[in-house]
């Protein structure tokens, strides 16, 4: 419950700040902001299911999640590493 009550939070403080950035910030910062606080309740839920099967000494569902997380996000990177028209997807 706690976990559910810190990741609402953070998307309410992240979200606010990023209404802030209105007036002041360039539109890059404000979609960062925007971006940041639509991804923090995945993050904040995978580093509690880490912390909780280490807690009940379950290292392999934690090796698991470590690994998918990995790979995610070493797979967006590379995406992103592509010139903008490789990305596109090959139509016949």
């Amino acid at each position: 419950m706690m976990s559910i009550l810190f990741s609402g939070v953070t998307v309410l403080i992240l979200a606010c700040a990023a209404m802030a950035l209105t007036w002041r910030a360039s539109p890059e910062m404000i979609t960062m902001t925007w971006l940041v606080a639509a991804i923090a309740p995945f993050a904040l839920t995978r580093d509690f299911v880490r912390r909780f099967d280490f807690a009940h000494l379950a290292t392999g569902r934690v090796l698991l999640l470590d690994c998918t997380a990995a790979i995610i996000q070493l797979s967006l990177l590379a995406w992103l590493g592509l010139p903008l028209d490789q990305r596109k997807p090959q139509s016949g």
